[in-house]
């Protein structure tokens, strides 16, 4: 919601006439789903704006997220090779399924850009001053840009991050992170200074740790990490750390507040997981 209490939604859609009002895109792409994205006025009592986002092929939006103008940057696959794109934007190539993130002008009825970043899958974004943070999994070798903390590919897929210009989509910098992370890639906010938290999962010898360790090296631990501002010289791995017990764990969500303080949650099989103050003290089993 925006300070209107206006709601916004998005996700795909099969439904050619699905309802759409002073859309940039009126008409269904095609193929198995389209994205949509839509705003509702407040308590849902009338439709502001509805627009797909597709192209011939299968697309879809997996995670929005609004700037303080109430514009919306929606992060998703395609698979299409006519996906729209604007601004900076890279064009699909339709080959293969690849990430993409795209900012609506407010009113919804334009692109303000539109672009492909790279075989995989987007899912997550924030807006960091200057920048638009994405986060997902994506095919190992297949990632441009700059290093961020562990960029070495093996094949297969590994969770990335990536940082792009909030006004035209150029990116910044983008990394794979050779770790074993969760099946949706990393969980990512911000602070006020335009620093990025991510965290995921990996094994405790996959992931560099430049902190601290709060663990008993299970199957796969929770790792937390802090990132230098995307517009920086070097938007570098500032500290890592891990969480968890001897047992499996992971990590679901990550929270920055105004206070300054960091916020994880998420699953763990640890008998052993630390705890301090708990409200709950044992694992329950399960």
């Amino acid at each position: 919601a925006d300070a209107t209490e206006s709601v916004y939604l998005s996700g795909s859609t099969s439904a050619p006439d699905f309802p759409t009002l002073d859309p940039f895109q009126a008409a269904y792409g095609g193929g198995a789903a389209d994205g949509f994205a839509a705003k509702l006025a407040s308590g849902g009592s009338a439709l502001l704006y509805s627009t797909f986002l597709g192209g011939s092929a299968t697309d879809g939006v997996n995670g929005a997220v609004l700037d303080q103008h109430g514009r919306l940057f929606a992060a998703g696959a395609t698979s299409s090779g006519d996906f729209p794109t604007a601004g900076a934007g890279r064009t699909a190539r339709g080959e293969e399924t690849e990430s993409f993130v795209a900012k609506l002008a407010s009113a919804g009825s334009a692109l303000v850009f539109s672009t492909a970043l790279a075989p995989g899958r987007a899912k997550e974004l924030t807006v960091l001053q200057d920048a638009v943070m994405v986060a997902g999994r994506i095919r190992s070798d297949a990632l441009p840009g700059r290093e961020a903390g562990r960029t070495e590919g093996e094949g297969g897929s590994e969770p990335f991050l990536a940082g792009l210009s909030d006004t035209d989509g150029e990116e910044y910098f983008g990394a794979g992170l050779k770790a074993a992370g969760a099946a949706d890639g990393l969980s990512i906010d911000g602070d006020p200074e335009g620093g990025l938290y991510a965290m995921g999962a990996s094994l405790p010898t996959e992931f560099p740790t430049r902190s601290g360790r709060w663990s008993e090296s299970g199957r796969n631990d929770v790792w937390v990490g802090k990132f230098a501002p995307a517009t920086a010289p070097d938007s570098s791995l500032l500290f890592s750390a891990f969480l968890g017990g001897s047992g499996d764990d992971r990590g679901g969500q990550i929270s920055y507040d105004w206070r300054r303080n960091l916020y994880v949650i998420g699953t763990t099989a640890s008998d052993d997981f630390p705890t301090r103050l708990p409200p709950q003290s044992s694992r329950a089993g399960g």
